[in-house]
């Protein structure tokens, strides 16, 4: 996904990543959001959007993975999460 005329493509680094792009009401992009940097460290099971515009999303995590606030470890081969992205 070409991020701006300015701007690099969105590139997976490990095959085992999941990203978030916000578009504008036009299909103009607005930003990305990239979680996981490792083999299998995210994947995404559901997706949604609630009547305030938050993006609502669930899947596994397994290694390193970042949600915006700093990045976190599982210990366990895969950990299920919750998030919600409201930018």
């Amino acid at each position: 996904m070409a991020r701006g005329d300015d701007e690099a493509p969105i590139v997976a680094s490990s095959g085992g990543e999941v990203f978030l792009a916000s578009l504008d009401k036009m299909g103009g992009y607005r930003w990305p959001k990239t979680l996981g940097s490792g083999p299998l460290s995210a994947s995404l099971g559901a997706l949604g959007l609630d009547s305030s515009s938050r993006v609502l999303f669930a899947g596994g995590i397994g290694g390193t993975v970042d949600f915006g606030c700093g990045s976190a470890t599982t210990t366990a081969a895969e950990d299920v999460f919750v998030a919600e992205f409201n930018q």
